[in-house]
């Protein structure tokens, strides 16, 4: 079975202890899968795009990165943005439009929220 080897559970007296769980994945054996959930609306993650850019660079290469666009925030209200990421991954240019949303968003303030009658800005 592949799967990934968890090494902390609790055990019934409340201590740590070592323990193997194995869970189901699709990646092959021997592949390394680094998977990061994200938000374009979440200032964390937009922080946190230099340290995913060094962790890319220093991958080996057998391994690979995954990116899952959420939403954490229920009244954050930006599903377009999830679809965004979709439609850019489906054409094949998410490596080139991943950062620059972060940065139409958070860097040049592009994005505002808007009510939906809200004209265009």
């Amino acid at each position: 079975m592949q799967g990934l080897q968890v090494r902390s559970v609790v055990s019934r007296y409340g201590r740590w202890s070592p323990r193997s769980i194995q869970l189901a994945t699709n990646v092959p054996v021997g592949k390394i899968e680094v998977m990061e959930v994200f938000s374009y609306g979440c200032i964390a993650c937009n922080g946190f795009q230099p340290v995913m850019e060094r962790l890319t660079r220093s991958l080996p290469p057998n391994a690979q990165i995954v990116l899952v666009p959420a939403s954490f925030n229920p009244g954050e209200a930006w599903p377009i943005f999830q679809r965004a990421y979709f439609a850019a991954w489906t054409l094949g240019i998410a490596d080139r439009t991943h950062q620059a949303m972060f940065d139409a968003i958070w860097k040049n303030r592009r994005a505002r929220r808007q009510r939906p009658c809200d004209p265009p800005p």
